[in-house]
């Protein structure tokens, strides 16, 4: 009897088009699944197999990724404008900055869920001196 391979994955684009996303538990934070996005759905699952393979999220045992927050879920969004117009308004309530600017960035952090697809890899640097406005007092 052969064994399938098991892949441990915090994302993988399949060849056929599928995505599988590493997302936490809404239901045990310490916990995670994988999000499967195919055919404009989403599904919920522990392991996912595909040619030989099964595919089972990253696990947040670990030391460094016990401390890191995933996605709870999916959500559709409107268009990719509203989502940028959404970006800006947090934005606006953390950095004393121009909307031109909050927009660049909200368009840098659209670019970090699809950064593979870029030939580069943008990149982003806060400079000022301090007490310059770089930040507000704004806490969530």
């Amino acid at each position: 009897m052969t064994t399938k391979p098991v892949v441990e994955t915090e994302f993988v684009e399949l060849p056929d088009g599928t995505l599988l996303d590493t997302i936490e538990d809404p239901n045990n934070p310490a916990r995670t699944r994988l999000a499967i996005y195919r055919n404009q759905s989403v599904d919920y699952v522990d392991q996912f197999e595909s040619k030989g393979r099964i595919y089972v999220p990253i696990s947040k045992s670990t030391e460094i990724l016990k401390h890191i927050q995933f996605a709870s879920g999916a959500k559709s969004y409107v268009s990719a404008i509203d989502l940028i117009a959404a970006l800006c308004v947090v934005f606006s309530w953390c950095l004393d900055i121009s909307l031109s600017q909050q927009t660049l960035l909200a368009s840098f952090v659209i670019s970090t869920w699809l950064f593979e697809k870029l030939p580069v890899a943008p990149y982003v640097a806060f400079v000022g001196l301090p007490r310059s406005g770089k930040t507000t007092d704004f806490a969530f």
